[in-house]
């Protein structure tokens, strides 16, 4: 194993890497520019970055052998060949189904290494049940979860079947499957599965309740800040009467959402070029339009640096005030649009306590009460941890 070059070129890598792209954008380009890296290289060099990033900052950012070798020990949970090429004592003790919490006792005495800072911005958390759980989770790859689309379960379960994926069922309509799988390859994506985080699933629960709780039926539907229409696509699913109008600010993605929207089977929608954050661009037509406004706002994404671990190196927590002061804009320019008794469903992906539970007490000084909020902590089942919040517009 050319170990030497390959601890080389990770760490030319990552001395060159800005944080301006997500750093799997970063290396595909990379490798694509460089073609003499084979599907070994770019597999051992991948793994050596990525390692590298999960320790957060629980070692110095010093590019040096033993944060690699730290960074391999604690996310392997089997003998490693990169690790055994590095350290080989340590490699064994992989070999002996050492837990989590004796490889970080170990590191503590070796290597000073400091648990506590491995995601570095505790003091802005909002209430976590298990702040050690969600720390040593950015050391585990997060899961894949499907959602099986309505009256599609039969035939995702026996195709699941026939390709003997290992996977694991969660009613009533969810597939958790690991990291490597060619799901594009074996399933029509968007028709009968959408790939979409645990946690943003649960979302449909506040539907539900949303459907249960009104008087009226819930028609109008405005999903603000769209992305390209995963939860859009979870609203059809679960309200499949309802008028939908989408806006995002990218043009590009709004293209992807409306090619989604063709496999999903969804024709009846309006959607628009829309920048939330400037009042002037709200069209007038939407003063008190919507039953139900889904604000799953621009935010930190906290919550899932589990999935992009570069983060834990590279994010500024000044960025936390500028990201609060950009979802006040989107909210404040939104609220006029629902319809007196309407619901807004305020979503981030953040686990700061500014972007959550501060958000939720502005929003009720703006005239709105809250009815249910929620950190859906998904880092105990390796899925990414989102804060909602249901709240509802006076009747007067």
């Amino acid at each position: 194993m050319y170990i030497t070059s390959y601890l080389q070129t990770a760490t030319q890598l990552l001395k060159e890497y800005t944080g301006q792209l997500p750093f799997h954008q970063y290396i595909k380009s990379f490798f694509k520019q460089y073609k003499k890296y084979g599907s070994k290289d770019r597999k051992y060099i991948t793994a050596l970055c990525y390692s590298y990033f999960r320790v957060g900052q629980a070692l110095p950012n010093n590019f040096s052998t033993e944060r690699f070798a730290a960074g391999l020990l604690l996310t392997s949970n089997t003998s490693n060949p990169l690790l055994n090429a590095i350290q080989p004592l340590w490699n064994k003790w992989l070999e002996t189904n050492l837990s989590i919490e004796k490889k970080i006792q170990f590191l503590e005495i070796e290597l000073f290494f400091n648990s506590n800072q491995i995601f570095p911005f505790t003091s802005h958390l909002s209430s976590l049940q298990n702040v050690t759980c969600f720390q040593q989770s950015h050391l585990i790859q997060p899961k894949v979860y499907l959602r099986i689309r309505p009256n599609k379960k039969e035939i995702v379960l026996k195709k699941l079947t026939a390709l003997e994926w290992s996977y694991n069922y969660i009613e009533p309509n969810t597939i958790a499957l690991s990291i490597g799988y060619n799901i594009e390859e074996h399933f029509n994506i968007d028709e009968e599965i959408v790939i979409q985080d645990l946690s943003s699933q649960k979302i449909g629960i506040f539907l539900e309740k949303i459907n249960l709780s009104t008087s009226q039926p819930i028609q109008q539907i405005w999903d603000a800040c769209a992305g390209s229409g995963g939860k859009s696509i979870l609203v059809y699913d679960i309200l499949p009467n309802i008028q939908l109008t989408v806006s995002d600010i990218r043009k590009s993605i709004l293209h992807n959402l409306q090619q989604r929207f063709k496999k999903a089977g969804i024709t009846k929608y309006n959607s628009l070029v829309l920048d939330v954050s400037n009042v002037l661009a709200i069209p007038s037509n939407f003063k008190k339009a919507f039953d139900l406004i889904i604000a799953d706002v621009p935010c930190t994404g906290s919550g899932t640096w589990g999935r992009t671990p570069e983060q834990l190196l590279f994010f500024d927590e000044k960025e936390i005030e500028s990201y609060v002061n950009k979802q006040q804009k989107i909210l404040q320019n939104i609220i006029p649009a629902l319809k007196p008794g309407g619901c807004l469903l305020y979503c981030t992906c953040s686990v700061f306590k500014a972007e959550n539970e501060n958000q939720v007490n502005w929003l009720k000084q703006q005239g709105l009460e809250c009815i249910e909020m929620q950190l859906l902590e998904g880092y105990a089942q390796q899925a990414d941890t989102l804060f909602i919040a249901l709240l509802k517009k006076a009747l007067i």
